[in-house]
């Protein structure tokens, strides 16, 4: 992984952040804070803003979309005419992502929140809490000390 400090550039800004090799970073509209990591082949399509908030860790290969369409009522269910609908993604502070989880358009993960490995999740978290499986659904409530909060 790289170490990297960038100042602010257009809508991007990164403070002391890693990203390792092979990731996809689709726009400036990604916001990440301080001491975040996003590991090896992941992919943040950035159709709408991705917002990264401190402390938080993205595993290798997590997904993180931004952007859907709206289906027809017909056989032929989508046209190039019809585009594409942006919906931001908010990755609370203190969050870890685990390899290959994706999260899909429209999603805030909520703080100190673990997804895990391969889950999807398709609707807002609840804080400190493990959710696994597709669709993600929270199988545990995480412990939070107060000198940690």
């Amino acid at each position: 992984m790289k170490e990297n400090r960038i100042e602010q550039s257009e809508n991007l800004y990164c403070n002391l952040y890693r990203i390792a090799e092979n990731v996809y970073l689709g726009s400036n509209k990604i916001v990440m804070g301080k001491d975040t990591a996003v590991n090896v082949g992941s992919f943040l399509d950035g159709n709408a803003p991705i917002i990264i908030e401190d402390y938080v860790r993205l595993g290798p290969y997590v997904k993180i979309l931004t952007g859907t369409h709206h289906y027809r009522h017909s056989v032929i269910r989508r046209r190039k005419e019809d585009g594409t609908v942006a919906k931001k993604v908010i990755i609370k502070k203190g969050s870890w992502i685990g390899m290959g989880a994706i999260i899909m358009p429209g999603v805030t993960i909520a703080e100190g929140c673990i997804i895990a490995a391969g889950a999807v999740v398709i609707k807002d978290t609840e804080p400190n809490g493990l959710y696994a499986g597709n669709p993600a659904k929270r199988v545990k409530d995480l412990p939070v000390t107060e000198d940690e909060a």
